[in-house]
């Protein structure tokens, strides 16, 4: 299970200096050729210094060795990012977006590289201190915890909205909602797992049993957080965005336009309002409509059936849990209040 949990805390990580790269072409104003879905595997592309720096800190001995590793992967990451596209005749480097692309993986790695240099120092400082303070404690790094109350992706959200930046707003919610289920596994798995290791001298704790209630329960919580969340993507066409930057000049700024392959909305200026929007693509037509309020039902139809599956299975979960079979299928037994009297 230790395992696991590392591989969760290397997706943590991850998902948040995704979203570095997104937010810089948000601010640059600068659209992605390839589109959304291939841009942002590009920029999961951290997830390999990521995982080599953490391996590197935790078993390299000696500060050069670690900084050799580094210079090895920065080596890769920049043959990767810049000779890989140059062999398929895909160069690019003309280009100032992907110019921005490269040079910001690149800050990324030397930056992990740097965080996890210091943790380690932290780590060892901690060692030697715990010597003669048993009562010290350690603060782990921002890229080794996994927290459900982390607001950075709502950050990003609403920054993709104040720059007009669509690109950032679609990553931002689909990295949000993936992260906050990562940190709701990492909770529970972790949670139990300190539980157990506390407990470990006490005999004749159901652990299966434990993992199964308390995994049931996750799972219909899930479901539940999963109904919740399904308005975000019904409403994607819905937002406004705006633009802080035109605040304070006279001339507003003209982005180019973009559309992902998520088939979203584009982006575009949005300064002739709703009406230059009808003259421009016409008013939808009725049967549009029709199709839209059915989609609209079936949604809120789906959200209340999935509300009653999950309170039918608590109460089967509850209902299971007080039955008097064990996880091996004995009988449990109370002992009655006069024998356990006597017996004391």
């Amino acid at each position: 299970m230790k395992k696991h949990l590392v591989v969760m805390e290397w997706i943590h990580a991850t998902l948040i200096f995704a979203l570095f790269i997104p937010f810089v072409y948000g601010l640059c104003m600068f659209t992605p050729p390839e589109g959304t879905a291939p841009f942002y595997l590009k920029c999961l592309l951290v997830a390999v210094p990521v995982a080599v720096t953490k391996i590197a800190a935790d078993r390299v001995r000696t500060l050069g060795a670690y900084l050799l590793v580094c210079a090895a992967l920065f080596t890769v990451i920049y043959g990767v990012i810049a000779g890989v596209p140059r062999l398929m005749g895909q160069d690019g480097s003309a280009e100032l977006p992907v110019n921005c692309y490269r040079v910001c993986m690149l800050a990324e790695t030397a930056i992990i590289a740097v965080i996890r240099l210091a943790d380690r120092i932290k780590r060892k400082r901690y060692e030697a201190r715990k010597e003669t303070d048993p009562l010290a404690l350690y603060r782990e790094s921002f890229l080794d915890r996994p927290s459900l109350s982390n607001g950075y992706f709502i950050t990003m959200y609403i920054a993709g909205i104040l720059f007009n930046a669509k690109l950032l707003c679609d990553i931002a919610l689909f990295s949000a909602i993936v992260y906050l289920f990562l940190a709701l596994a990492y909770t529970f798995f972790g949670t139990t797992e300190h539980y157990l290791m506390l407990n470990k001298r006490t005999k004749g704790i159901p652990a299966k049993r434990l993992y199964a209630v308390s995994g049931g329960m996750l799972c219909l919580y899930a479901v539940l957080l999963l109904a919740v969340i399904l308005p975000s993507f019904l409403l994607i066409k819905a937002r406004r965005y705006t633009d802080v930057r035109e605040w304070f000049t006279d001339m507003p700024l003209a982005p180019g336009d973009y559309e992902g392959n998520f088939n979203f909305q584009t982006s575009g200026g949005n300064a002739g309002g709703m009406s230059q929007f009808f003259m421009d693509v016409g008013e939808p037509s009725k049967l549009s409509m029709i199709w839209e309020v059915l989609f609209w039902r079936l949604s809120v139809a789906c959200i209340i059936a999935c509300v009653y599956a999950v309170v039918m299975a608590i109460k089967k979960i509850f209902r299971d849990f007080r039955r008097d079979l064990d996880e091996n299928g004995d009988k449990i037994e109370e002992l009655e209040k006069k024998q356990a009297a006597g017996a004391l």
